[in-house]
């Protein structure tokens, strides 16, 4: 009788035991949450990692601005300031023409670290180009750009979006088209440009704008707070297309 007392009693004392345990690692588990600012990942009911929190990389959404048809000599710098001052680096599709005519304002761009890209020598549609006018085109935008600023762009957009894949990526170049585009050339008006934008703009959007209208340049400072808002990260084109 007293050996099953005996028994029964070093059960109970089992149980209490492994309840303190459960208690004090439920409270470090909890301690560890509120100091630490993790984000738990769970799978089938287990964790199985754990990470700062807001550093999960499949809840970032991305989106790019591009502005086309610069440099211009005084809305390319104007949007050079607020990018800027909201620390966000853009893609600058590039005429050469323009290039020619105010080479220090490419510059500005190329120091800034913004992507700078091709968009032929005089804003032709090079689907009613021959392959050699294309060339000449592209190549001498290249050229002027290189003079400029040392680099050689890589990335291409053809104006009026057309598409001569083939050709460019024969001159070693990709092609970039776009998925949001506010017509800001067109409507010249902040506030129409802002909402388009906000309205149809997705994770991997491109957004197309133009560096040479004061109201491009008012629509930026206001999509950028709006768009972070959102949840979105600005990248350029480079970092959005995989080649």
């Amino acid at each position: 009788m007293l050996e099953r007392e005996q028994v029964q009693e070093d059960a109970i004392l089992r149980k209490k035991e492994k309840a303190r345990l459960f208690l004090g690692a439920s409270l470090a588990f909890v301690v560890l949450l509120s100091l630490s600012f993790v984000t738990i990942h769970w799978d089938e009911g287990y964790m199985v990692s754990v990470s700062p929190a807001g550093s999960d990389e499949e809840n970032i959404k991305y989106v790019a601005l591009t502005y086309d048809d610069g440099p211009n000599p005084v809305y390319t710098e104007k949007l050079l300031q607020v990018l800027e001052e909201e620390h966000v680096q853009a893609s600058f599709f590039m005429m050469g023409k323009q290039v020619e005519n105010y080479p220090q304002v490419v510059k500005q761009v190329a120091t800034k670290g913004h992507l700078i890209g091709n968009h032929t020598y005089s804003h032709v549609n090079v689907c009613q180009l021959s392959e050699e006018r294309v060339k000449e085109e592209v190549q001498k935008t290249n050229e002027l750009i290189y003079e400029c600023c040392g680099q050689t762009p890589e990335w291409f957009r053809p104006p009026f979006g057309c598409n001569r894949e083939k050709l460019i990526s024969g001159m070693h170049m990709y092609q970039v088209f776009w998925n949001v585009d506010p017509l800001d050339w067109s409507v010249q008006n902040t506030g129409t440009i802002v909402n388009h934008v906000l309205k149809y703009v997705k994770d991997g959007d491109i957004i197309l704008m133009h560096d040479a209208y004061p109201t491009t340049v008012e629509a930026t400072k206001i999509l950028i707070p709006k768009l972070r808002e959102m949840g979105y990260t600005f990248v350029t084109v480079d970092e959005m297309i995989q080649p």
